[in-house]
């Protein structure tokens, strides 16, 4: 959604599905010998808020704040102590050429 302020700025803010693949390789200790490694997929919810500036008519700049929430672990027939919640958050500077 893009909510303009003015002819030159304007706010917009997002929300949707994130899918979403990891690999963790671990290192040599405890139960885990050098070359283990764990994999999880799966479905994140994202939300963001951010602002655009209208350079002319062609060039925006803008800076935007994004956050997806992962929730990851064993799966359904898993113990629920192995399961987690990763959240990643990113500021964005952007520049956009519109055509």
């Amino acid at each position: 959604m893009i909510l303009p302020a003015n002819d030159s700025f304007s706010f917009n803010a997002r929300t949707g599905l994130s899918s979403w693949s990891s690999t963790l390789d671990k290192k040599a200790s405890g139960n885990y010998s050098s070359g283990d490694s764990v994999t999880d997929d799966g479905l994140g919810v994202y939300f963001g808020i951010g602002a655009e500036i209208n350079i002319n008519a062609n060039v925006y700049t803008g800076l935007e704040f994004t956050k997806t929430i992962m929730n990851a672990g064993g799966g359904p027939e898993s113990d629920p102590e192995d399961d987690y919640t990763i959240d990643v958050t990113s500021t964005s500077l952007l520049v956009g050429v519109k055509f």
